[in-house]
């Protein structure tokens, strides 16, 4: 089975594999039956693309047979038995000529037929080895000056048979085997969660966390900076062409697709950003990554902590993130923020450079008959335990204000991910900060005790109180802890109390929603249904004037269409069309109006909904 340009699925039969044999195919499972016992003979097998969600299938059957169910969302192509080949090395003409001769020596067995098989065999066998051996010295070749270290690697590792399985078959969470994707991706979504708590942090550095963390900080400043100006369509032109090719986000756009925007898609992206910059707006979407979970070398691939995550992320967002670093580094540089001993992650710089001065101080040492001491740390996961309040307490001392701190407290904020293997996502997970964060993905319904909890706390917070929640846990001699004590164990007992008088009223509004739902339905007449057919909240507009204009508009109830009924006239004609005018005819029907419509709309043919829907 081919898809596009690669098989998407291959069936082997006569494998010749014993169960103890390891056979693998790089960017394929591979789905095998082999014969018992210690002959070799037999044996099926099917390789799978990874990129083609698969399972396997049972079979009750005494034979060598093997099936998989596979999902997929375009045409793939079965080949057929007997398809040409292409390539010079399995050329039609070579290939085929062997398999005739045979079958007229099978036909016809005599001596001059056994002489023409061995003759067209033999030659078959020389072109193949020569097609072998230019391929390899094409193959070779490529490899010169002007190939990157990259595609160099990549080339060596190809003809060395050398790959990397990324292909996760089974974990170990606390002894108990996982084996589904779905619970792998989850397995590893948690670990990588929990791995980034604050609880893992030493006691002495949670104290001091907490200490430092009842400071503010608050970057909201009038001061015009020219860190916070408008981003310009030259600074979005640079970063885009600084940009390399990496794979998709989430929401499947790749920088290739950003690149090929014409000048005034990318003045809206543009006028986007700066909303988002000065709005203060981070868009929910670009707080959510793709994991892809890398396995360490030399290190268990069943032990769930021996992954690297590697985040894929909204491709608009690092394009701004781009711009909004630059705008950064260039602070920290001219004012001289950074230490002029750091390397890493500078413009000119690298880690070369500290490497050159430890062998200069070395070398200094030697001839000075001196002793030298290096210190060299390597931090445990230090990427995913970052203290995010540090990074925004040292941005405020050094006096940063406006709209670049505020992008990157935002930026910062409710970070989620999900994990990806294979085919798979995760369920959606967050970095685990506090409890309050979390219950904001639960529906507001129901714990509606708690959710007033947290009401409560936000609007105390919202009036400058400084709230600490803290976990005694001992209850003896404090009453409030005796009475939630002596709570839990009634509620813990199946009692006949009468419903509660919130749960009570949250039945009533649905039952509400569900009368008007239907009494909407049942007119036909209704003309606001053509705009609306469904009883749902809309957003409004700030302004009352233009919202009143706005909803007469939808209802079709004006003053130059309806006044005739106040003043007992005839009701208002269209000159052209010789109808009556209503908001429909003037706004969408009239063709009197038409260079109005392609000045205001762009368009000489629009409806109703699409002028005067909220969306």
């Amino acid at each position: 089975m081919s898809d596009l340009n690669q098989p998407a699925c291959v069936a082997l039969q006569e494998t010749h594999l014993k169960p103890e044999n390891s056979f693998r195919l790089h960017g394929y499972t591979v789905f095998r039956k082999d014969h018992p016992g210690n002959r070799v003979y037999g044996g099926v097998a099917l390789l799978i693309s990874n990129n083609i969600p698969s399972s396997l299938l049972t079979l009750n059957t005494p034979f060598q047979a093997i099936a998989a169910q596979i999902f997929t969302h375009k045409l793939i192509t079965v080949c057929k038995d007997n398809g040409k080949y292409g390539g010079t090395l399995f050329a039609e003409r070579h290939t085929q000529k062997p398999r005739k001769a045979w079958g007229r020596f099978r036909r016809y067995p005599t001596s001059a037929n056994l002489i023409l098989y061995k003759q067209v065999k033999a030659y078959s066998r020389r072109i193949r080895r020569r097609s072998q051996r230019e391929s390899w010295e094409r193959y070779i070749s490529s490899l010169n000056s002007t190939i990157s270290s990259k595609k160099l690697w990549e080339k060596v590792k190809k003809a060395s048979g050398i790959f990397t399985d990324r292909n996760i078959n089974i974990l170990y969470q606390n002894g108990i085997p996982v084996t589904s994707l779905q619970d792998i991706a989850n397995c590893i979504a948690s670990t990588l969660s929990q791995t980034s708590n604050s609880n893992t942090y030493p006691s002495s550095f949670q104290n001091h966390k907490k200490l430092a963390e009842k400071q503010k900080l608050n970057f909201k400043s009038n001061s015009y900076a020219p860190y916070n100006r408008d981003f310009t369509f030259h600074e979005l032109k640079v970063c885009l062409s600084e940009v390399k090719k990496t794979s998709p986000d989430p929401d499947n756009i790749s920088y290739q697709m950003i690149k090929h925007l014409s000048s005034s898609s990318l003045q809206n992206l543009l006028h986007l950003y700066n909303r988002i910059w000065h709005e203060h707006c981070f868009p929910s979407s670009w707080q959510q990554a793709i994991i892809i979970p890398i396995p360490k070398p030399g290190k268990d691939p069943s032990n769930p902590l021996n992954y690297r995550p590697i985040a894929l992320t909204n491709c608009l967002c690092k394009l701004m993130e781009k711009m909004v670093n630059r705008r950064l580094v260039y602070y920290l540089e001219h004012n001289k923020v950074l230490s002029p001993f750091q390397s890493g992650l500078r413009p000119g710089r690298c880690a070369i450079d500290n490497l050159l001065a430890l062998e200069t101080d070395i070398r200094t040492t030697f001839l000075k008959r001196q002793h030298l001491v290096a210190i060299f740390f390597d931090i445990e996961k230090a990427y995913d335990r970052t203290w995010k309040y540090g990074i925004l307490q040292d941005l405020f001392k050094c006096n940063l204000r406006g709209n670049l701190p505020i992008f990157i407290q935002n930026f910062l904020r409710l970070r989620q991910f999900r994990v990806k293997v294979g085919y798979q996502l995760s369920d959606l997970f967050r970095c685990p900060t506090s409890v309050l964060q979390a219950l904001s993905s639960l529906h507001r319904h129901s714990l509606p005790l708690a959710f007033s909890i947290l009401d409560l706390h936000d609007h105390l917070v919202c009036k400058g109180f400084s709230i600490l929640l803290c976990w005694v846990p001992s209850h003896v001699g404090i009453s409030g802890n005796e009475i939630a004590d002596a709570a839990a164990k009634n509620a813990s007992a199946v009692l006949d109390n009468s419903t509660p008088l919130k749960d009570f009223k949250n039945y009533i509004n649905l039952a509400l929603q569900s009368r008007w739902e239907n009494h909407c339905n049942s007119e036909s007449m209704n003309k606001l249904r053509s705009i609306k057919p469904v009883v749902e909240p809309w957003p409004t507009l700030t302004n009352r004037k233009a919202y009143t204009i706005v909803t007469r508009l939808r209802v079709g109830h004006t003053r130059y269409t309806h006044r005739h009924l106040l003043m007992g006239d005839q009701a208002p004609m269209c000159t052209q069309c010789n109808c009556i005018m209503s908001v429909l005819h003037i706004l969408s029907e009239c063709p009197n109006f038409n260079s109005l419509r392609l000045r205001y709309f762009q368009s000489s043919s629009i409806s109703l909904t699409d002028l005067l829907l909220p969306y």
